[in-house]
């Protein structure tokens, strides 16, 4: 009797590397779902320092089309909106990335069918005023393992809200960080 082993996707190492127009600068070697390849929002230049805004590549990033979109390790500001819209895009936070919020800024996933992993979202800014830092509203999508840390006192911010017809957020998590 002779078994016969079955390969079930590519070595990471052999995998096509993510690109985006301005060259390879993401995540080299991850694919998306069914080996089709994706981009990083470094790509479209992000640079996830914690001080530039990067709400412009992120969108563009989002906006490419690519059936997978990661965030490397980093910190990226918003400080303006950013939407994503694309169905059944694959949306995945690396360890030690981190969206650091703006208050009255948010973020909104409107695409049909998206799959957002592990967001981890700091707002550290006070505010009074009435926002919402993350929206899922596309319909059968869904946000797994979301994190928000707040660093100051945002008594008027919805943290997360899901619209839509079967929307689902599984084990949400919120952590004061204290003042």
């Amino acid at each position: 009797f002779e078994s016969k082993r079955r390969s079930f996707g590519a070595p990471s190492s052999t995998r096509p590397p993510l690109r985006g127009p301005k060259g390879d600068k993401g995540n080299p070697g991850a694919a998306g779902p069914s080996g089709a390849t994706g981009t990083s929002v470094r790509a479209y230049g992000a640079e996830g320092n914690g001080v530039a805004n990067d709400s412009a590549a992120i969108t563009a990033a989002l906006a490419s089309g690519a059936a997978h979109v990661t965030f490397p390790a980093g910190t990226y500001k918003i400080g303006s909106a950013v939407t994503g819209s694309a169905a059944g895009q694959l949306v995945t936070f690396e360890p030690g990335a981190v969206l650091v919020v703006t208050p009255g800024v948010g973020l909104d996933f409107s695409g049909d069918r998206m799959r957002i992993v592990t967001p981890i979202v700091r707002i550290d800014a006070a505010s009074s005023s009435t926002f919402t830092a993350f929206t899922v509203s596309g319909d059968s999508s869904v946000v797994t393992d979301p994190y928000f840390l707040v660093n100051a006192d945002v008594p008027n911010c919805t943290l997360l809200k899901l619209q839509g017809d079967h929307v689902v957020a599984w084990r949400a998590a919120l952590l004061d960080v204290g003042k």
